[in-house]
């Protein structure tokens, strides 16, 4: 039976056990309950939420295109009630939107962020309670809009304040995009877009279309201290360049034999490349903190990269040191061997967000999620569970899939990611619809409808992240 958006009554009592389902009803944020007290056995009756609003701004990219909306309904579907993970929380937001929300199995509403500016994407919930997420500035940037765009990283706490702010990427030649991560040590970890104007692109036997006036933009990672603003570690793919079209360059080679380098003319021909100069837009990160490794998804290239985070400055930007011997050259690369002029693998089309499965208590553990917008066929997606040789690193061999889910009803153009649950289910963040629950038979489980979402993450009562976040509203509030 399928139950739309319950609004009242508790699925679960303080011994988990499942309740009668509430009535069916569609939720309307504007008018949606709010359960205040963040506990996951009793419900009351809250503030009115408030819808997303916001403006385009001034980013004309679609690849991952801001849809913001003046009023957002959402509703919940128990595709099979038994299947149901009812104790999940999900964290989600509107692409380019301004409320960060937490909402329960049921539909409700347990916890909002009105954020300080619009979202550049990422969002993430701290162990203390706090937000960490990149916003767009309250100024017009002139370079660099992709789809994805942000600039400004800040901290946000449970009432919407903001502790931190980071704003040295949110200008013409160095723009923070789609994904930022704070790692063990306490740091930030973003990802930014740096420019490379056509005169020195020529010069290392890099195409660059006469009809771009604003150069190229290519990928960088940087590791920011929040306490003193310092960046404290670096990482740019423009050190890390080969090329087999102009043998007077000094970084001329086979870029399939030197394939731990990034070939930066694979994508010439891309439709973006001479108009906007956005060769490679990347979109997603995550950190292996057990092997100190980056997971960078890269879109126009397909594939995601893999990157040595144990290095100093001078070898993050050549290919000597580190744990894996490379310095800054890829340690792993897979998804599409086409990237470096191989068939051995082919694996996604349009990749998002390579997702680690970090957790031991979860089916998978040591795998990572992807999630691929044309998955299997141009109009329908697909999630993809891989095992990777990491103790093989640095290494060419392929990856294998082991898992994957694809529906005819499955597919977004944009954005995306999978999440895996603890009770083995997966949940599947569709970009431009919202959620879906998995269970690892390819079963549906439950859907939620929200619109234009650019991820979800699962949380539950008893983890770090949401306690402190019950603790802190309740000393704030």
């Amino acid at each position: 039976m399928i139950i739309l958006a319950p609004i009242a009554g508790c699925l679960n009592d303080s011994e988990g056990e499942t309740q009668s389902s509430p009535p069916e009803v569609e939720i309307d944020i504007a008018n949606n309950e709010s359960d205040t007290n963040l506990t996951n056995n009793t419900q009351d009756t809250g503030n009115v939420s408030t819808p997303d609003t916001g403006n385009m701004g001034n980013n004309s990219d679609t690849s991952d295109n801001d849809n913001t909306t003046q009023e957002r309904t959402y509703f919940v579907e128990y595709v099979n009630d038994s299947l149901v993970e009812q104790d999940a929380l999900i964290l989600i937001a509107a692409n380019g939107g301004e409320y960060i929300r937490l909402i329960n199995k049921e539909g409700h509403l347990v916890h909002e962020w009105l954020t300080p500016n619009r979202l550049g994407n990422d969002f993430q919930l701290l162990p203390n309670g706090d937000i960490l997420a990149l916003f767009k500035p309250d100024y017009n940037l002139t370079s660099m809009t992709f789809g994805g765009f942000g600039g400004v990283v800040k901290i946000i706490g449970p009432n919407s304040e903001v502790k931190w702010s980071f704003d040295t990427f949110a200008n013409d030649t160095a723009v923070a995009h789609h994904d930022v991560e704070m790692l063990p040590n306490g740091n930030v970890l973003v990802m930014v877009w740096e420019h490379l104007n056509c005169t020195i692109a020529a010069e290392m036997g890099i195409d660059c279309h006469d009809e771009n006036k604003d150069g190229l933009a290519y990928e960088s990672l940087y590791e920011i201290n929040i306490t003193d603003n310092s960046i404290v570690w670096q990482w740019r793919s423009v050190d890390h360049t080969v090329q087999d079209l102009h043998p007077d360059k000094a970084n001329y080679g086979n870029v399939t034999t030197q394939n731990h380098k990034i070939d930066f003319n694979f994508n010439t021909n891309h439709s973006k490349h001479g108009v906007s100069g956005d060769i490679m837009h990347a979109n997603g990160i995550d950190y292996d903190e057990e092997n100190n490794l980056i997971y960078l998804s890269v879109n126009f290239y397909n594939e995601i990269w893999v990157i040595d985070h144990s290095t100093n400055l001078s070898e993050a930007a050549g290919s000597t040191g580190g744990n894996y011997g490379v310095g800054g050259d890829l340690v792993y690369r897979f998804g599409n061997s086409q990237a470096y002029k191989s068939n051995e693998s082919v694996i996604f089309n349009k990749i998002h967000y390579p997702n680690l499965i970090e957790d031991p208590s979860k089916s998978g553990y040591g795998n990572l999620l992807g999630f691929s917008n044309s998955g299997i066929a141009s109009n329908i997606s697909a999630v993809f569970e891989i095992s990777l040789p990491v103790s093989s690193y640095p290494t060419m061999t392929p990856p294998e899939v082991i898992w994957s889910f694809s529906n005819e009803s499955l597919y977004s153009r944009i954005l995306s990611g999978a999440e895996r649950g603890l009770n083995n289910n997966t949940y599947i963040s569709e970009g431009d619809y919202g959620v879906w629950e998995i269970t690892d038979n390819g079963d549906v489980a439950w859907k939620l409808s929200y619109g234009p979402t650019w991820r979800a993450y699962v949380h539950y009562y008893g983890e770090p992240e949401i306690d402190n976040l019950i603790l802190n509203r309740e000393i704030d509030g």
